[in-house]
């Protein structure tokens, strides 16, 4: 099981647990390191059943890929999720970003295509990855 599987398996079994959640996750390559925002900040620093799960999630982590970083933030963190790969507890707001290559003049461009979806069909948008 890779880190990001094992992260997958344990926050989804978070987010069953923990009522009024939201989770995102991402691999930052910046600062190498497992992003998990989880929201609403009342419940990130206060509800003490989150905090011992967050913790077992932490150490189970740590003990299993001793050489790999993980950070819990939320709202106020200086560490942002800018492109989340995966998350929990956004219902309403209906997101898909899908990888496509796009063809200009014959030279091939990596784009992502965010399929937002506010039951419109006019917000899909072509944005150029970095």
């Amino acid at each position: 099981m890779t880190s990001k599987e094992f992260l997958i398996k344990e926050l989804n079994r978070l987010y069953k647990e923990i009522k009024g959640i939201k989770i995102k996750y991402q691999f930052d390559e910046v600062i190498s390191a497992h992003l998990v925002e989880v929201l609403p900040k009342d419940i990130f620093e206060n509800n003490e059943n989150y905090i011992k799960l967050e913790n077992a999630i932490y150490s189970k982590f740590k003990r299993k890929f001793s050489d790999e970083e993980i950070l819990f933030i939320s709202e106020d963190s200086l560490n942002k999720i800018s492109q989340a790969e995966f998350q929990l507890g956004y219902e309403d707001e209906y997101s898909i970003v899908e990888k496509v290559d796009v063809f200009l003049n014959e030279s091939k461009i990596k784009c992502n295509r965010n399929l937002s979806n506010n039951f419109s069909t006019d917000s899909d948008k072509l944005i150029m990855a970095a």
